[in-house]
């Protein structure tokens, strides 16, 4: 049972007051829930595994995340995981989470707080992320140092320390230590995800996995661990 699911049971408002819940309880297809919600939400975004949509919470706009095939549920299983531990609360680096479905044996659903659109350049202003030679655009940046604070990252196959790769950054950009300092930072709570829960680096560095809420970069989709990558994306 995750961390705070027994306080969910209690107290769980699973899905829209007027939605069949049978419809998320199994008992559908992955085709019918997507159809129902389609009937009754706004469909803000969609993947290859998930579909988002808003609905209205407590006088507020928020995102149900609905899968739509085995992928999507093993993603929301991986996201659900994350968003409700209270490490990760305190990084305040990602959307907070509502609620997540509790009567399957994978979650069908997740219901977080909705974040505003944001673009690379909104977020680097925030977090610091420098542009620099080549492809190497800001979030690869910023995203890039997280990896060296890992541990994991070489370069030529030679060990490189997070000094080595700040004191590189300000050399290249010129940035003053005070914004070396706030990069460093968004840097070290990715690079905890990162370690912490096997994530595939590389979702950082695109744009549309990010946003903005209560004017602070969150990270919005969660749901692609190193291993659901390899399992589910990367069979031959």
């Amino acid at each position: 049972m995750r961390a705070k699911e027994f306080t969910r049971i209690i107290n769980e408002v699973p899905l829209p007051q007027d939605w069949d819940k049978d419809v998320y309880r199994g008992k559908g297809t992955f085709k019918d829930r997507i159809r129902y919600a389609v009937e009754r939400a706004k469909k803000v975004g969609t993947g290859s595994s998930r579909v988002a949509f808003i609905i209205e919470y407590e006088g507020r706009t928020t995102v149900l995340k609905i899968a739509k095939n085995n992928k999507g549920l093993h993603q929301n299983s991986v996201e659900a995981d994350i968003l409700d531990d209270s490490y990760v609360e305190s990084l305040d680096i990602t959307i907070p989470l509502i609620d997540y479905d509790t009567e399957n044996p994978e979650p069908l659903w997740i219901h977080t707080e909705l974040a505003e659109k944001a673009t690379q350049k909104k977020l680097c202003d925030i977090m610091k992320c420098p542009k620099m030679s080549g492809l190497n655009m800001g979030l690869h940046v910023l995203v890039d140092l997280a990896k060296v604070i890992t541990g994991k990252y070489y370069k030529f196959n030679n060990y490189i320390s997070a000094s080595q790769a700040l004191d590189n950054i300000k050399q290249k950009t010129g940035m003053s230590d005070q914004d070396l300092s706030i990069l460093e930072d968004y840097a070290t709570r990715i690079a905890e995800l990162i370690v912490n829960f096997d994530l595939a680096p590389g979702d950082f560095t695109v744009a549309n996995n990010w946003g903005i809420y209560k004017g602070k970069p969150v990270i919005i989709d969660l749901g692609l661990s190193d291993t659901v990558l390899q399992s589910l994306y990367q069979k031959s």
